[in-house]
């Protein structure tokens, strides 16, 4: 720009005239009203510990950057020559927890330092851990409070649990110190001072998921309900902090030690004690309305569930003004002085349709004693179930319900009452009571054959020349008459085979959404678990698809599933599991080509025996060349031996297993075929001949050829 069109702005006049008055100016920035590093300040919330130094926040971002090269596996930290790598981790490991030690509550109140303080804690041993918690003692209460301290809780509690486990076992780590508390003894003292403003804790949402991870160290079983089955870290965090982690990388030990998450871990006695002390403090501080008020708070009800569990599991749930009995409005009372005059309680139906106090209702009747689920049952469902299977909300209570029916009488009015809104159910999407229902009479061995038949009517296949459509309507989760109408809408031409083989294309990509039906495939997985001969008219439908429709099953990602059952159920007849693998013979090349169906594949050559096995090795010469451009079939003609069968078959044959396929006995070799073709294998390999034979393996067999050349000066 030239120099004379440059001009110089206006002088804020009013702003030099305050600078130069002698009054004093408030704070204009919010760093202003920071403390001095390591200092406590009333005026930051966010803060109450004091304010991370800069150099140690420089330091811990240091720290974040190897942890994470080492947990994804990148170490390119340079080790010296006289250390290992694993001992130069464990004094990486020493060095930081020295750095920290007695700034831990600062560390934890940081955005991002407690992250890294949660990566850490994975790193740490049983002495380690020890300390840590020792250092947040005290402080339980103001951190669990805390935005960023709270998962830092959530984690150290995760992983204390193991920790406890190996110390009920006697298998204790060295102390630093004679006076260095245990970590059980840890457990306990913050527990115990977690408990006193237990209601307060329970209303924040911070704090609630560190009672729930507290719960859950004491307790391991109160995790009840639709999470039970999930793992510590899923149960006591919220969508939002899993997605944070999600997004944070893999959080595991830098030692490639991975805590045994999947055994349940042991914990003493005195820890039951303690979480019996929670549900007797919620009784004695909140009346019959608060505790009813709790069970629809979307933050409270999770820990009530688990309160519940817990109360139940001590046999305190059958005493007047248990927490069981404030939230069924007395019922247990009631059927304690045998009085039977019980009628409905809106609440109690209110609490069945809404979204979150449906959960609690889920575990109530999971947990509740026969007598008082009876009386559940009889009060709030019977009658009313034709309604309930459809509802969105109830029908997931009632699959909960239907899983603790224990008598053919029960079965047989929830089947006659149900059934007019199974067709409703099906074209909703909600068939959770048809599935359930199905598992409890499979448990129970009544009315299989009745329900299987229902079923199938309510999907409009009622001829016996539409029983090919039972697998594709189920899978689809549609009537007859919706199957057909949308196969005709879809228009689309047929693929024509060429005369030649062409080498197999590779995938870029697979999309993760199904054609099929998650909610389809997990029924038919049901009905294939039946009692023979109960599951004859779904395994006669799957013997009349064609293989390429079964090809077409098992490369989806959820079809795929119902295979693996047809492979290893044990309920499934061998006759049929062979018919099965027969019909796809011819077509193995194309259904190992893929990455689901290469797994299919495997299991159905471990279902097979010596004389399957054999066919499907003879149906793949052919397509050697197209399964050494397949990725897949190149590891899968590696695991049948396809070079050893074609250079020598008497010696393959005499490899294979002879005796009955895995997932079967002997006694469902009821075919006379299979009975003929095992005779037939026996003849083969010579088995009970006197003469043994002596088994070779691919190198004996070279060097068996090999004449024994004499040495020089023999």
């Amino acid at each position: 720009m030239p120099k004379e069109l440059r001009k110089r702005g206006k002088k804020k006049l009013k702003q030099q005239d305050q600078d130069h008055s002698g009054e004093t100016r408030g704070p204009t920035s919010f760093s202003e009203t920071q403390a001095e590093p390591g200092q406590t300040t009333q005026a930051d919330p966010d803060a109450p510990f004091g304010i991370v130094e800069p150099n140690l926040k420089s330091y811990i971002y240091t720290i974040e950057a190897q942890l994470r090269e080492w947990n994804n596996g990148e170490a390119t930290y340079e080790y010296s020559d006289t250390m290992r790598p694993l001992e130069e981790r464990t004094a990486f490991i020493t060095s930081v927890l020295a750095e920290i030690s007695g700034k831990e509550p600062q560390l934890a109140t940081d955005p991002r330092c407690s992250a890294v303080l949660e990566r850490l804690c994975y790193s740490m041993d049983d002495l380690a851990r020890r300390t840590f918690m020792e250092r947040l003692a005290d402080s339980w209460v103001q951190l669990s409070k805390h935005r960023f301290a709270s998962h830092v809780c959530q984690t150290a509690l995760e992983l204390a649990c193991h920790t406890v486990s190996r110390e009920h076992s006697g298998k204790f780590a060295m102390f630093a110190f004679s006076e260095q508390k245990s970590m059980t003894d840890i457990i306990l003292d913050a527990a115990k001072e977690l408990i006193d403003p237990l209601c307060e804790l329970m209303m924040d949402q911070f704090a609630s998921h560190v009672i729930r991870a507290m719960l859950k160290v004491l307790d391991p079983s109160s995790c009840v309900g639709g999470d039970a089955k999930s793992s510590h870290n899923s149960y006591s965090r919220s969508k939002k902090s899993e997605a944070f982690r999600q997004r944070q990388g893999s959080m595991m030990s830098v030692f490639h030690r991975r805590e045994e998450t999947s055994s349940p871990y042991q914990v003493p006695n005195s820890f039951g004690e303690m979480a019996g002390r929670y549900g007797e403090t919620l009784r004695q501080s909140l009346g019959n309305n608060e505790v009813r008020a709790m069970v629809i708070n979307p933050v409270a009800s999770p820990i009530l569930q688990m309160l519940l569990a817990i109360e139940s599991k001590r046999g305190e749930s059958e005493v007047p003004g248990s927490l069981m009995d404030r939230v069924l409005v007395g019922m247990v009372t009631r059927l304690l002085n045998q009085d039977r005059t019980i009628i409905r309680e809106d609440y109690i139906e209110a609490l069945l349709k809404d979204a979150t106090s449906s959960h609690l209702m889920e575990v109530l009747v999971e947990i509740s004693p026969p007598q008082i689920f009876h009386q559940i049952w009889a009060t709030y469902f019977v009658g009313r179930l034709g309604q309930y299977i459809t509802h969105p909300i109830v029908n997931f209570v009632v699959a909960k319900a239907v899983s603790r029916i224990d008598n053919e009488d029960h079965l047989r009015g929830l089947l006659a009452e149900a059934k007019g809104g199974w067709a409703r159910s099906i074209s909703l999407g909600r068939i959770g009571t048809i599935r359930a229902l199905v598992e409890r009479s499979t448990s129970l061995g009544v009315l299989e054959e009745k329900i299987i038949e229902t079923i199938i009517s309510s999907f409009g296949i009622t001829k016996e020349d539409d029983q090919q459509f039972i697998i594709p309507c189920i899978l689809h989760l549609k009537t007859l008459e919706a199957y057909h109408a949308s196969q005709a809408s879809q228009n689309q031409p047929e693929n024509e085979p060429s005369g030649l083989e062409q080498p197999p294309q590779r995938k870029e990509g697979r999309p993760n959404d199904s054609k099929f039906s998650t909610q389809g495939a997990l029924l038919l997985q049901s009905m294939l678990r039946v009692h023979a001969p109960f599951n004859a008219s779904v395994l006669e439908s799957l013997r009349m698809q064609s293989a390429d429709v079964i090809i077409e099953i098992a490369h989806d990602p959820t079809g795929s599933r119902v295979l693996d059952v047809v492979l290893e159920a044990p309920r499934v007849p061998y006759p049929a599991r062979r018919n099965f693998i027969m019909s796809l013979l011819g077509k193995y090349h194309i259904l190992i080509d893929d990455r689901l169906g290469s797994r299919v594949a495997d299991r159905c050559w471990d279902a097979s025996d010596a004389r399957l096995k054999r066919k499907i090795a003879e149906s793949l010469i052919p397509h050697e060349y197209f399964l050494a451009q397949s990725i897949y079939g190149r590891h899968f003609a590696k695991k049948i031996r396809i070079t050893l069968f074609q250079r020598n078959k008497s010696l393959w044959v005499s490899q294979q297993s002879l005796g009955p396929p895995r997932g079967t006995s002997q006694q469902l070799f009821t075919d006379e075929s299979t009975a003929q073709d095992h005779r037939e294998d026996q003849q083969e390999v010579g088995l009970g001949s006197p003469k043994k034979r002596k088994r070779m393996d691919e190198i004996d067999e070279i060097f068996s050829t090999v004449k024994r050349q004499p040495k020089n000066g023999s």
